[in-house]
């Protein structure tokens, strides 16, 4: 193998996050092993990293996890020199706190076919001499195997193999909330790969709590995208313009200098997309996304659906509670397909609206679509609640730890805030005057919030 040749045409920056993409995923780790010769890799230090990972599960049998990495890191460079050992660490500590979703598509693929270029050549120089000899089945055969090297092997999950990775922080990629409460019962919030559902009647919140979560994931360098078969894509852009301004829904246009400024400090991006309702199927949300990736190059890390119940099945057997069951089985699928955390909502019937709790029983249409999905949670408001701007959460079903908690909440739709505070299962009376007069703290801190300007 001509081993002049390197990945220097890509950069430095492509190479350190080819080599952490190694470390983070297992499945990418034993395909590229096949194909990628670590002189290959121009800088040194990357070169030990790689050695590193690939010693460890030579020695072990299993993927490092982050914290067997970080012991190989301290105890396995010994013999390098300070500078390769300071390189080492710093880039090491430097990617594990950047998120690099967005190139991992590119560097991936670029890798794999860089890999494979070389290898095809390497053999098509060494069949010269085989055609001399007239040795054409091994030509052949050699000609097989290399187009077969680097291929992608996912037997699923190996219990033994990776057992370490499945106990790390890395085995799912989490968007915070951005509250803290429930972030703390989901593991951290909401991953890619899994649906979250939140149920209320008309005009319990559902949009405002679905452009909060969007909101949250940009201000941590995720791109959304945003799908609504109701609102408008201004009027969903204005309640993102809020949340992440500060600044309330009817004065938005009276602080457009503030407002502009604000979002252009958000390091992720909005796409929001609007389907005529019971138009459009999850095709129609599949085909947009590829396009984002495709035509755009951009890795779209939280899809919002508002709301299925707008949905037409792919195929339909022409009765509602298959039908709707079909939607989110399809949604899911999405979620897993591109790797995505999607929040979504649906309906409840009447028997939620004026309820203290609104639960799963209230699901309008059909209970099937609670089946497929991780994490559902309902949101009440009383008509005393919406007089206090108060309302509660219910955990409908949590796949990630208990199910069944009520959370109180402070609710300014018009100020894009939703505050959620520890939940309380006994509220007496004593409990509720105690709850109220936290409630009454909270109003009286975002009444005084408005931006003069």
């Amino acid at each position: 193998m001509d081993k002049t040749v390197n990945l220097s045409q890509y950069g430095k920056k492509f190479q350190e996050i080819l080599a952490f993409l190694i470390f983070q995923d297992r499945q990418f780790s034993n395909q590229i092993r096949e194909i990628l010769n670590v002189d290959f890799i121009e800088y040194r230090f990357l070169q030990v990293f790689l050695e590193l990972i690939w010693g460890y599960k030579d020695k072990h049998g299993a993927h490092p996890s982050y914290e067997a990495m970080v012991c190989t890191l301290r105890s396995g460079l010994n013999e390098q020199d300070d500078i390769v050992r300071k390189q080492i660490r710093d880039f090491f500590a430097y990617y594990k706190s950047h998120k690099i979703i967005e190139e991992e598509s590119f560097v991936k693929t670029s890798t794999i076919e860089f890999c494979k270029k070389q290898i095809l050549k390497d053999v098509i120089l060494e069949s010269v001499d085989l055609l001399e000899t007239g040795q054409f089945d091994l030509i052949r055969e050699n000609i097989t195997k290399s187009l077969k090297l680097g291929t992608v092997d996912d037997f699923g999950a190996d219990f033994i193999e990776d057992f370490e990775y499945r106990y790390s922080s890395d085995s799912r990629t989490v968007i915070s909330t951005g509250w803290p409460e429930i972030d703390a019962i989901t593991k951290g919030g909401f991953a890619l790969g899994e649906v979250s559902v939140v149920i209320s009647y008309t005009g319990g919140g559902k949009t405002t709590v679905l452009s909060k979560l969007g909101a949250e994931a940009m201000k941590q360098g995720f791109n959304v995208a945003y799908y609504t078969m109701e609102m408008s894509p201004e009027q969903i852009c204005h309640k993102f313009d809020a949340a992440l301004s500060n600044v309330p829904l009817d004065l938005l246009k009276s602080n457009k200098t503030h407002v502009l400024k604000s979002i252009k400090k958000v390091p992720g991006r909005l796409f929001v997309k609007h389907f005529p309702a019971l138009k459009a199927t999850t095709n129609s949300i599949r085909n947009h996304l590829e396009k984002l990736q495709e035509e755009k190059n951009i890795k779209i890390s939280k899809v919002i659906v508002d709301y299925p119940d707008l949905l037409t099945p792919i195929v339909s057997v022409n009765d509602v509670y298959h039908d709707m069951g079909r939607i989110f089985n399809e949604l899911t699928g999405i979620a897993q397909e591109f790797n995505v955390s999607l929040d979504t909502a649906s309906q409840s019937n009447r028997g939620g609206l004026n309820a203290e709790i609104v639960t799963m029983a209230s699901i309008a249409d059909s209970y099937k679509k609670a089946h497929p999905t991780d994490f559902i949670y309902t949101v009440s408001r009383t008509i005393r609640d919406l007089a206090q701007n108060a309302g509660r959460f219910f955990i409908a079903k949590n796949r990630f730890g208990q199910s069944g908690g009520v959370f109180p909440i402070v609710m300014f739709p018009g100020d894009m805030i939703i505050n959620v505070l520890p939940q309380d299962y006994d509220v007496g009376d004593d409990g509720e005057q105690e709850e109220k007069e936290t409630l009454s703290q909270k109003f009286k801190k975002y009444q005084k919030r408005r931006v003069n300007g």
